[in-house]
């Protein structure tokens, strides 16, 4: 089952190269999507490596519910979502540094691409492998045994756009194996948007439409904040039928919040009260400051969706 990443963001593209000139125009391609960083010997890289932790690695999503009862008892361990941790991550520059992408040239002095490549199987970033006539066959041999991630031929008349999909496709795949475990954590008890194809499909370009740089997950419901390239802010709330029935079924008993819930029992409204607050939290009065008009999208389920800026 594909999931969209729950979290995305610009990485690090890591060349092992000495062309000057193609260091160039992998500059210009990538056009500050992604930060750049080479090198043009192989024992810089394998020594840059021995001691490389992903960042991504360094934050912990899921904590033991240690205060539950029954958190000892045998063959039962209650496990929770800390999106705080989510939103730590957010917000932290260092981000950037991670390694998605590593280009490794096969023709490099004393030891080959190929080499390198198998020196750095463990590694979880995805590695392309530039290759000439002669290092085709070993190329494929290499694919076939998962030591690269994809392989292009130097001498092809796309070069520039082969590298571009490619960079773009594999960073996009080591994201989504980053937040893999969460994304099944999510879905234990029902599915959400995340792993609808038709919601991927839509978000994606909705993310490429507005050209949005950067997203992160929220909170259980699959609510994002987004980055664009300004830096601006934004909000993308989701709720089901059964989210919004589950929101009347606890606060439609309150009187003073019946003409709000009225909006959101007919799908007038949708609510969304910010990223460290929950509804009970929040004045009743001032409520309708914190309902927003949904728009609606067909997939497994229907969804309602709003896009607000922060």
């Amino acid at each position: 089952m594909r999931f969209l990443p729950l979290f995305y963001y610009p990485t690090t593209v890591m060349v092992l190269n000495d062309d000057a000139e193609f260091l160039q125009t992998l500059g210009g391609i990538l056009n500050n999507k992604n930060l750049l960083s080479h090198f043009n010997n192989h024992q810089h890289v394998l020594q840059f490596f021995s001691t490389y932790k992903p960042f991504i690695s360094t934050f912990k999503f899921l904590r033991g519910c240690f205060e539950q009862e029954n958190y000892d008892d045998p063959g039962h361990m209650p496990v929770d979502v800390d999106f705080s941790h989510v939103r730590q991550l957010c917000e932290d520059q260092r981000l950037q540094t991670e390694v998605s992408v590593l280009i490794i040239d096969f023709s490099m002095a004393e030891m080959n691409g190929l080499d390198v490549c198998r020196r750095l199987k463990a590694l979880p970033c995805k590695k392309i492998l530039l290759t000439s006539d002669e290092s085709h066959e070993l190329a494929i041999t290499a694919f076939n045994e998962a030591l690269i991630d994809c392989y292009i031929p130097k001498s092809s008349s796309e070069l520039s756009q082969d590298i571009y999909a490619y960079i773009k496709s594999l960073n996009h795949t080591y994201l989504i194996e980053s937040s893999k475990q969460l994304s099944r954590h999510l879905e234990t008890d029902y599915q959400l948007p995340i792993s609808d194809p038709v919601f991927i499909h839509f978000f994606e370009e909705f993310c490429e439409s507005y050209e949005i740089q950067s997203y992160f997950i929220l909170d259980e419901l699959g609510n994002f904040l987004l980055k664009d390239k300004k830096g601006d802010e934004y909000y993308f709330i989701i709720y089901t039928d059964r989210t919004l029935n589950q929101f009347v079924e606890l606060y439609g008993e309150d009187a003073e919040l019946r003409e709000h819930i009225n909006e959101i029992r007919w799908r007038q409204k949708i609510p969304f009260f910010g990223e460290d607050k929950v509804a009970w939290q929040i004045d009743m009065r001032e409520w309708g400051e914190y309902l927003f008009l949904p728009q609606l999208l067909l997939g497994r389920e229907t969804y309602y969706w709003a896009f607000i800026q922060k």
